[in-house]
């Protein structure tokens, strides 16, 4: 077959507009692109007060757990020491008590029951015999 001047014609206008739709294509590209580059400038400039302020926030709110953490932490420190005083001071009270009720209060109080019930028994008696 034999090439002719109107096939090289063809190739060479299908070369051409190949090429200037390439060239469209790529310059849309890249208007695009530097769209989207500005649309990111701008949320991202945007965006910077809010994230400004979400980091003091964060850190206020760090600062307030860390101190609410140390406060509990010396409540609970002064709790545990007033416990075990209070523990100390009514084991002391209970080993008086009882060292108060053996000693000789306690045998009085014994025997003061003792001499109750004997009484009341002989009455007791006493009544049931009269009957």
């Amino acid at each position: 077959m034999e090439v002719d001047g109107t096939w090289l014609l063809v190739t060479k206008v299908y070369a051409v507009v190949m090429t200037l739709a390439t060239l469209v294509v790529t310059l849309g590209l890249v208007y695009l692109g530097r769209k989207l580059a500005r649309l990111l400038d701008t949320v991202t400039k945007g965006a910077q007060p809010v994230i400004r302020h979400m980091q003091q926030a964060s850190r206020a709110v760090n600062d307030t757990a860390q101190s609410v953490s140390e406060r509990a932490q010396r409540a609970a420190e002064v709790a545990e020491v007033k416990v075990a005083q209070a523990a100390s001071e009514l084991e002391a009270a209970s080993e008086s008590i009882r060292k108060a009720a053996a000693g000789p209060a306690g045998s009085i109080g014994a025997l003061l029951t003792g001499l109750g019930q004997g009484l009341l028994g002989s009455a007791h008696k006493e009544g049931r015999e009269r009957e």
